[in-house]
């Protein structure tokens, strides 16, 4: 018992991260991992406080879960993503947990359960750099090509942890409901930043044209999720050991507790009109916005959805399939900037205020997710204890397509950029492993594979083609080609208070 204590506290407080972009990217349970996710009408174990709490009404043993990613690698590299030919690549190994749960059991109510636990709902960590120097005819207008350098930096880190309890009660021997409460917290920190600089010389002098931009943002939010669900059970009359399960389960749209946000912009321009650029006389101009706002209003939305799933399985076989539908995040504001930032520099003693500098917003459309996943059983027999235990073999796949999440600037001043969301593209998941279920335990084990699918989408910047028309950028391109892979080593272990159990009257903390 002591050894199960440690494992959940150990996951429980390993640091996790994630993508809001992908709903489906994290599954909970390494079982229902390996089986595509696609487990809304037959979940087994205490994972149903998530995919459907209603499933709970007919776990019969009150069970400890511990389920975890142990090894993960992000392979992304986005074809010409800072220009034709210029690419973005990140590479991330990460360690972190799936789910770790716990169930009590109410012994004079045997038809109410409560499941507890926690789980990581997406993650997330990406980080892109790039540089191009070359020279280059950006100005147009001055004899021969400039010294053009170049630098840009991405960063994109996310964590959500949810934590919560469900209750599910079973109506009958075929039917029973169930309501889960999770608490969410959620950890946006994203950077985009360049650095841009030409080498000019006209006549007798020379000088420096720049265009340096970054923009911060840190936002923590929040909120409160609930989950209702109903699931139907039923065996065959003709074959005891066959049986047909439905489920359905409504996620509710978040309702915001607490959220707070820190932001940062700085934009700043230094000799970009050539217009002004002469022989005789040479006129220099600079544009600088600054601004910095700490515990400014926000908020952060999760979307409603609902699931269906069925499945069936007998003694050898069990095979399931499940879909879910988001629905769509209309455009709402997650940042609101309520401080005036000043041009610099000021004019004749009068400033000139810019409002809404740094509010932010943010939408999503709408998602149809689909999955299946078979097991196939081997019964074993042990001759010296007599007790008989299964080896499984499981497999699945599942569609992770892109929420297409947009984070847009309301007002994006001359020589900076919109803000890119560099986590914009779907998988394709594929599933295996096995699983060996005991008397009172069960472990399991696998690979979940996902394959980035090849969508052309707009480039983060261009600094392969600029001009001085666009402040040393150039005009951004649908060129980007994504070759995404992402590899996870899954392992789970549940833990099984049968009646017989020394253990079963010991309270699970």
């Amino acid at each position: 018992m002591k050894k199960i204590y440690f494992l959940i506290g150990f996951f429980i407080n390993t640091i996790c991260l994630h993508a809001q972009n992908h709903y489906w990217l994290q599954q909970f349970g390494a079982e229902n991992t390996l089986l595509g996710g696609a487990v809304v009408g037959g979940v087994s174990d205490n994972a149903a406080m998530y995919y459907n709490p209603a499933r709970l009404g007919f776990i019969t043993a009150t069970k400890i879960s511990v389920s975890a990613n142990a090894y993960g690698v992000d392979l992304i590299k986005l074809k010409n993503a800072a220009g034709n030919g210029l690419e973005l690549k990140s590479s991330k190994l990460l360690l972190y947990p799936q789910i770790a749960s716990g169930s009590i059991d109410i012994k004079k109510k045997r038809k109410l359960k409560f499941i507890y636990g926690t789980l990581v709902r997406y993650r997330s960590q990406i980080h892109f750099e790039q540089e191009n120097s070359m020279n280059y005819n950006v100005f147009t207008k001055l004899p021969g090509d400039e010294f053009y350098d170049a630098r840009v930096d991405f960063d994109y880190n996310v964590i959500a942890n949810w934590i919560g309890g469900s209750l599910a009660y079973r109506l009958n021997d075929n039917w029973s409901i169930g309501y889960t409460q999770f608490f969410t917290y959620i950890n946006v920190q994203y950077h985009q930043g360049y650095t841009i600089t030409t080498d000019n010389h006209i006549s007798k002098t020379d000088f420096v044209s720049s265009n340096n931009h970054s923009l911060n943002f840190n936002l923590n939010s929040v909120n409160v999720i609930e989950k209702i669900g109903i699931a139907y059970e039923k065996k065959s009359a003709k074959k005891e050991d066959f049986y047909y399960r439905v489920g359905l389960c409504a996620t509710m749209p978040s309702l915001k507790m607490y959220s707070s946000s820190k932001v940062t912009q700085i934009s700043e321009l230094n000799n970009i009109d050539e217009h002004n650029f002469s022989v005789d006389s040479f006129f220099t101009s600079s544009t600088v916005l600054n601004n910095s706002n700490k515990k400014i209003k926000s908020n952060l939305k999760d979307p409603a959805s609902i699931a269906l799933g069925f499945e069936i399985e007998n003694s050898r076989i069990r095979f399931c399939t499940t879909v879910e539908y988001f629905f769509r995040v209309k455009e709402y504001t997650m940042i609101r900037d309520n401080s005036q930032t000043v041009k610099r520099p000021v004019q004749n003693g009068k400033p000139e205020y810019i409002t809404d500098y740094m509010t932010i917003h943010e939408a999503k459309s709408g998602v149809l997710n689909a999955g299946f996943g078979i097991e196939f059983k081997f019964n074993t027999q042990n001759e010296n204890q007599k007790k008989e235990h299964t080896w499984s073999i499981l497999i699945g796949a599942r569609t992770d397509f892109n929420n297409d999440q947009l984070y847009r600037l309301e007002r994006v001043e001359p020589g900076a950029e919109q803000i890119y969301n560099p986590d914009n593209w779907g998988y394709i998941h594929y599933s295996a492993g096995a699983a060996l279920n005991r008397r009172s335990d069960k472990f399991t084990f696998g690979l979940d594979y996902g394959r980035g699918i090849t969508v052309k989408s707009m480039q983060a910047i261009n600094i392969t083609e600029p001009t001085s028309a666009n402040f040393l950028l150039g005009l951004k391109q649908k060129t980007v080609v994504p070759k995404v892979n992402a590899i996870n080593i899954v392992i789970g272990y549940t833990y099984s208070f049968i009646k017989t159990d020394k253990l079963v009257n010991m309270k699970v903390l």
